[in-house]
């Protein structure tokens, strides 16, 4: 092997390597400045980013949810929330899913459907019910089954970390959507 030959082989070994790291090293910085800003969770194929699916469903559900409809104990669940959230983000999510599941429950109830047990406590059966029955319109609807994906990605995953912030915004849109089921005739 001649020098030429060799030094070929050498550039080309590190070409990628050596890309890689000018690349990390020139982009240092806005990455540094993007990772406190990710609130992802990846689980076998399912891929959610947290924060950012909140505050969408946020930015959507507050125009249908109006915060009025939130009684006083709503508003002081919140405040519960939200000191909790600082401890522990899952559990305000679980605990705001249960707010839902149990006004959907009692909606149900006062609507007079007789659904089993097993459909009382399925969250998608229960959802896809109160649509049929019209107690959830087509947008609120959509807004329960993305609260319960939400809900199920942080109760699942292992893994799944996210901001108090975003905690607390979903605590907020579950608090209004059990207030509207719970007001729902």
């Amino acid at each position: 092997m001649d020098w030429l030959t060799f030094v070929t082989e050498l550039i080309k070994a590190l070409a990628w390597p050596i890309t890689i790291l000018i690349i990390i090293i020139v982009l240092r910085k806005p990455l540094a400045n993007l990772i406190p800003t990710l609130q992802r969770l990846r689980y076998r194929d399912l891929e959610i980013e947290f924060g950012r699916s909140v505050q969408e469903l946020a930015s959507e559900a507050k125009k249908e949810l109006p915060a009025a409809g939130v009684t006083e104990a709503g508003r002081l669940a919140v405040d519960r929330l939200v000191e909790l959230a600082q401890l522990s983000p899952r559990a305000v999510v679980l605990e705001s899913w249960l707010e839902v599941e149990e006004a959907a429950i009692e909606a149900a109830q006062r609507r007079g459907l007789n659904l089993p047990y097993r459909d009382l406590r399925s969250p998608i059966l229960l959802g896809q019910a109160l649509e049929q029955s019209g107690i959830l319109d087509e947008s609120k609807a959509q807004i329960f089954h993305r609260l319960r994906i939400l809900r199920n990605a942080a109760a699942h995953a292992s893994e799944f970390a996210f901001a108090p912030d975003s905690a607390v915004e979903y605590a907020d849109l579950a608090m209004r959507l059990a207030a509207y089921l719970r007001n729902v005739s």
